[in-house]
């Protein structure tokens, strides 16, 4: 029932997307610490270093290979500025009001 009751929060509220950007060392700092947060709903994307276009719409228009982290957060495809802040990030993710 739990996974059913995640399903309908997202058909009535639209899925929620992360965008993190910037070096591995950034992303993966900031991705550790957003993994003890629970946001089972939450679709998390990567945007590499890798020179070149992204084929993943959401992460096309995402710059790659900067030093500054970009987190964005997203709904239904759309995203926020980026934040490049990892803890205001981690604070708005945590918010109730986001989810």
């Amino acid at each position: 029932i739990p996974a059913a009751l995640i399903v309908s929060k997202t058909e009535l509220n639209g899925q929620q997307q992360l965008v993190v950007a910037g070096s591995e060392p950034m992303r993966k700092l900031f991705l550790t610490k957003l993994s003890k947060l629970f946001l089972p709903d939450l679709l998390i994307a990567e945007r590499a270093e890798a020179k070149g276009e992204s084929m993943v719409p959401l992460l096309a228009d995402k710059p790659a290979g900067q030093q500054k982290l970009a987190i964005y957060l997203c709904k239904n495809r759309r995203c926020q500025k980026p934040i490049e802040n990892a803890e205001e990030a981690l604070r708005l993710l945590a918010s109730p009001s986001q989810r």
